[in-house]
């Protein structure tokens, strides 16, 4: 995959456009469409994406979080095989400029698309305004030669598919909705750091992540099955994010991973955590015994799933 940081000139292109966060498999239908009309008109396609999210520049008070960072997004789409990425940094003039001149400044101008592929619901520019009409006002207005489709809606037999609803799953707790419509599991990369040491007290020693994203979502406090990845091997284990209120009362947030049959020292390695399945809240117990007990019983769950 070829990724642009400028925008390339070409001669002519298939082209989509959106934040993609998530890259759910809604979104995946989209880039499947994309690349089924461009192989068919024999011509490249070319992702457009923008970074930072859009959300984070327009409304910065608003506590959003990001499903996917750019390298996570990166890494989805080289997957996907997708040809090119374009990457549009984006920025409070960028946010005031109208959809007409946003689409004949970006689009036009460098890329001549033979044909623009847009989600069912796509809008962008100043307020949100543009949208199809809009590509197809500007190709009246300039007698220019080609062609706008909207692919329609992807629809699965439960819910809407989006990036929102994804959000909500993660902070509901419901792990495995979350993941069905993503078509993976949601996941966090981070460093692991010395913290508090305080698991290899009561015999569960832990990998203490700390995420290199500040505005990705962590899912909220509790006890969760997950996979981890450490330089490239997958081993499962029982992620507790929170306050570890039996043996601390510092109100210190961590998100630390029991990693089943593995006693390597892995500090400063960068490893990934996938969400599988939510266990249990988090819980101040009696006593080291019941919460050596609870462990227990959460990693016979993770080994269960």
């Amino acid at each position: 995959m070829r990724i642009y940081r400028e925008l390339p000139k070409v001669e002519n292109s298939v082209i989509t456009i959106g934040s993609f966060d998530g890259l759910h498999i809604g979104h995946q239908y989209l880039i499947a469409k994309l690349k089924q009309y461009a192989n068919e008109l024999k011509q490249e396609e070319y992702v457009i994406t923008f970074e930072p999210h859009p959300r984070l520049i327009v409304q910065p008070q608003s506590n959003f979080k990001l499903l996917t960072t750019l390298e996570e997004k990166k890494a989805k789409l080289e997957k996907l095989n997708v040809q090119n990425l374009i990457i549009i940094s984006f920025s409070k003039e960028l946010s005031q400029l109208s959809a007409e001149d946003f689409i004949i400044k970006y689009i036009i101008e460098p890329l001549h698309p033979k044909l623009v592929v847009l989600g069912y619901d796509h809008k962008f520019g100043k307020d949100r305004k543009g949208s199809q009409e809009t590509f197809e006002i500007i190709r009246k207005n300039r007698q220019l030669d080609f062609d706008i489709i909207k692919v329609e809606e992807f629809k699965n037999q439960t819910e809407h598919i989006s990036s929102t609803t994804i959000r909500n799953y993660l902070l509901d707790r419901k792990i495995k909705q979350a993941n069905a419509i993503l078509g993976n599991s949601y996941s966090i990369t981070g460093k692991v750091i010395r913290g508090r040491q305080l698991g290899r007290t009561i015999g569960y020693p832990t990998a203490n992540i700390e995420v290199d994203e500040v505005n990705k979502l962590i899912p909220p406090k509790g006890i969760y099955s997950t996979k981890i990845e450490i330089n490239h091997q997958i081993y499962k284990a029982a992620t507790s994010i929170g306050l570890n209120p039996t043996i601390s009362d510092d109100n210190f947030m961590s998100i630390e991973a029991y990693i089943l049959d593995f006693d390597r020292d892995i500090y400063g390695e960068t490893v990934t955590l996938y969400f599988e399945d939510y266990i249990r809240d988090e819980k101040k117990f009696n006593g080291l015994e019941e919460l050596q007990q609870a462990i227990k019983e959460d990693v016979m769950f993770v080994n269960r799933s």
